[in-house]
């Protein structure tokens, strides 16, 4: 199974309020094995880090996002 990091990945649950949310970290890379549960993201909104996991197992196929992307 291929897993595909973007911005579909961050979940509702986190809330940008009126602060813009950023792409502070990529925690894998193409090619990683990732386990569901595992962090590939951090994001950064209102002063507050939060880890992204991924939603299952899988091998890293594609990354959409760069650090310091909104």
């Amino acid at each position: 199974k291929s897993v595909v990091i973007d911005a579909a990945l961050i979940p509702p649950t986190v809330t940008w309020g009126t602060d813009p949310g950023k792409v502070v970290a990529i925690l894998s890379a193409v090619g990683d094995t990732v386990e569901r549960g595992q962090g590939v993201l951090v994001v950064e909104a209102m002063k507050m880090e939060n880890e992204v996991k991924a939603a299952r197992d899988g091998i890293v196929s594609e990354i959409r996002v760069s650090t310091g992307d909104t």
